[in-house]
């Protein structure tokens, strides 16, 4: 029987353990060895218990040692199959060893060995061994659903938590288990730090992924594959210095620089092996900045000079952020133009309803259309005999107006924007487009493409606002809509009764018009206070003064008062397209003991993207969610408005000059109008008092949210985030401006907030 038992527990199959199956069998015979006594049955339980769960995790780690698509999950495995497991039967070993050499520890009086004994020796391992199988079963890989295996981040993590049981035999094979899989994590990793490369067995649960499209490999940060110990700044650096090795090796950017002999391998393998298992967040932050550090002052400074990081982002901030107004007014006249001739299209055609719906729709050659009449425009407002403009040539070659997928959101990394506001894709066109930015290589380690979709996340947003503002105050520029006096139709008829009575007819209904539509012209102005407010807050206050302290930080490590003005006179001059522009740029890049390395900049601009989001309140999903009713209402009252202006005059010319079209119902078509521009006009009082109540709740909680931060304020490391994001002003600007005070009443008749 002892033989059996060390047999079984080595994971070989013991009738020993084998229940009888037979059912009618009595409990004294349910085992192989009916002449033990209960005592024995219950102490062979437990031993039964290690031998199966033993036996159970042998073969978890052999399936997952040879089948699972994780390295770090195989090493994990391989370690307790080779070590863990090798010492459990290093332990059997001695037990029987010490029982065939009778030791006194073993074997008793007249040879006897005990069963409790031999049950004593194996105990500390009962635990110890269900632990090992749970951690497998933990790895083991559904079948079913092979995304959802085990990852190497998920493992490691959880070896972590599994240090702090309180079980010291479980905490030190924890800590042992941690130490493979890091090492094997940190395997794959040197890979990606020291050569730009993936390796096989990266592709499954390295928090980077390589995406090959048209031939051009891109390279993804998945910050749910991370460890604890990785923060998202540590992995953006990482993500940075690889795609970087990767971009040299594969494009040979620097083939015929003095610093392609420069080798940066053995620094950065020194720096690597100086980390010890377990890794701790500040060993590995620590040793990740040398390297990154390092490799910026060294490699990126020549790759990325600062005056073309400038010259690219007076780029976005001149197109994308709005600081070219002209740009943003030409490409909305465009669009309109462009919406124009294809309603007009559609008025012709003769055919069906469906197709005359599709006829609405804008193809994707009438989309690049409107953006080269657009620069068709600008370039004709420029005198010949102006100097070239860097930064509007540099937008013509690199800018382009595509249809994009009408997305809620922009699918981002870290510092990003996630699910959090609404689509202002469609508000330019009849369907989603976006205005986009072909990234120059090597600018393409600097700038992503999830930047360029926040830049065109924020490049929609303000140009609805401006798009609707321009809209609705063209009303004005209407003279038919705004003021018709009907004047006399001359001597001699006007001297006459007929004449002036007819004169009178026309005036009094003209006077009935004005009344019907004033509560409209009230809402409308309301419309246009807040819209020009709200547009001047984005692009005067946020957008601005953000811009040019993160401009100012860029040129200058301490910014001061001087520093601004001059960071102002620059962005005057981008707006300007000056040569002095290139010159500012050179003689801030000549200045290379004061500025940043890439990286810092890099990660800079990503906070800003970051900030400027939340200051211009796109990351906020119930104000975006009214702005976009407000914004889609304004276009239904200004269709309205100028449909019922074009009914009326049909009107006018029917019952004053007897010209009747007998195609159309004029009067019914009138009636339908005015109702759906009275339903525009309470829809729009309704956002603009949502908008105003929603500000003012944004305006409490930031008060709230600075007087919490002012009584724990804690001043970030200098070296690792020396940028700090424009913090001033807010939201309770923009609402002493917007403060209608007695100008809204309320009107009982309506329901509804009558702006008068």
């Amino acid at each position: 029987m002892l033989h059996e038992i060390l047999l079984a527990l080595s994971g070989h199959p013991s009738p020993l353990f084998y229940e009888n199956q037979d059912p009618q069998a009595t409990p004294d015979h349910q085992t192989p060895f009916p002449a033990l006594s209960s005592t024995e049955r219950s102490l062979l339980s437990s031993v039964g218990t290690l031998a199966e769960v033993h036996n159970k995790t042998r073969q978890f780690c052999h399936q997952i040692s040879s089948t699972h698509p994780s390295l770090v999950c195989r090493a994990v495995a391989t370690c307790i199959s080779t070590v863990h497991l090798a010492r459990f039967q290093r332990k059997i070993l001695l037990v029987e060893e010490q029982i065939l050499r009778k030791d006194a520890s073993q074997v008793g009086a007249y040879d006897i060995v005990p069963l409790a004994g031999i049950i004593a020796e194996f105990d500390p391992w009962q635990g110890l061994m269900s632990w090992y199988c749970m951690i497998a079963e933990f790895m083991l890989a559904p079948k079913q659903e092979p995304k959802e295996s085990c990852t190497a981040s998920s493992i490691i993590n959880r070896l972590r938590r599994e240090t702090s049981t309180g079980y010291f035999d479980i905490e030190q094979a924890a800590l042992d288990l941690r130490g493979v899989a890091e090492r094997a994590w940190l395997r794959q990793l040197s890979s990606w730090l020291l050569y730009g490369n993936l390796s096989k067995g990266a592709t499954y649960d390295f928090f980077i992924t390589a995406n090959t499209e048209n031939g051009e490999t891109e390279f993804h940060l998945h910050t749910d594959h991370l460890p604890h110990f990785v923060d998202e700044d540590v992995a953006a650096s990482i993500h940075l210095v690889g795609r970087s090795l990767n971009l040299i090796k594969t494009r040979k950017l620097m083939a015929n620089s003095s610093v392609a002999d420069i080798s940066l391998l053995p620094n950065q393998a020194s720096v690597l092996s100086t980390l010890q298992c377990p890794l701790t967040s500040s060993q590995f932050s620590a040793a990740i900045h040398r390297i990154r550090q390092t490799f910026s002052q060294k490699t990126l400074r020549y790759l990325l000079p600062l005056p073309r990081i400038l010259q690219l982002l007076d780029l976005m901030a001149a197109f994308f952020l709005l600081g070219r107004g002209e740009f943003a007014v030409c490409l909305i006249s465009e669009a309109d133009r462009c919406m124009e001739e294809r309603r007009q299209m559609s008025n012709r055609s003769t055919t069906t309803q469906d197709t005359s719906l599709k006829s609405l729709m804008v193809t994707e050659g009438e989309i690049s259309s409107v953006l080269a009449r657009t620069w068709s425009t600008l370039l004709s407002m420029t005198d010949d005999s102006d100097a070239s403009d860097p930064i509007f040539d540099l937008g013509r070659k690199l800018l382009s107006l595509n249809m994009s997928s009408n997305r809620s959101q922009v699918s981002t990394s870290h510092h990003g924007i996630k699910n959090t506001h609404h689509s202002f894709y469609d508000m330019l066109l009849s369907i989603p487009v976006q205005l986009t930015l072909s990234i120059p290589s090597p600018l393409d380690l600097f700038l992503t493409s999830s930047d360029v979709e926040k830049y065109s996340s924020i490049h929609a947003y303000l140009l609805a606002i401006r798009r609707a503002h321009m809209h609705l105050s063209q009303l004005w520029r209407q003279t038919l809509l705004r003021r018709d006096h009907p004047a006399p139709t001359g001597p001699p008829r006007s001297n006459t009764d007929y004449g002036r009575r007819v004169l009178k007819q026309k005036r009094e209904r003209e006077r009935e018009r004005r009344l019907e539509c004033r509560k409209v012209w009230a809402t409308c102005s309301a419309g246009v206070l807040l819209l020009s407010e709200l547009g001047e807050y984005f692009e005067g206050q946020v957008v601005q003064n953000s811009w040019l302290q993160f401009r100012s930080w860029i040129q200058r490590s301490q910014p001061d008062g001087e520093n601004a003005m001059s960071a102002m006179r620059d962005l005057s001059l981008v707006s300007a397209g000056s040569d002095k522009h290139e010159t500012s740029m050179q003689d801030t890049g000549n200045a290379g003991s004061r500025s940043h390395d890439p990286e810092s900049v890099a990660s800079a601009h990503r906070t800003f993207i970051s900030s400027l989001c939340t200051s211009l309140l796109i990351t906020d999903p119930a104000f975006t969610g009214i702005l976009r009713s407000f914004l889609a209402n304004i276009q239904a009252l200004t269709g309205s408005f100028t449909r019922l202006a074009l009914i009326r005059s049909a009107l006018d010319l029917e019952s004053d000059e007897g010209v009747v079209d007998a195609l159309m119902d004029y009067e019914h078509e009138e009636t339908t109008v005015k109702l759906e521009l009275d339903r525009s006009r309470k829809r729009l009082d309704g956002d603009m008092k949502a908008l105003l109540v929603r500000l003012r709740e944004l305006d409490h909680s930031t008060l709230r949210t600075n007087t919490e931060e002012s009584d724990g304020f804690e001043v970030d490391d200098p070296s690792r985030r020396p940028y700090q994001p424009d913090q001033s002003g807010g939201v309770d600007q923009l609402l002493m401006k917007l403060d209608f005070g007695a100008l809204v009443e309320r009107n009982e008749e309506d329901a509804v907030y009558d702006l008068l």
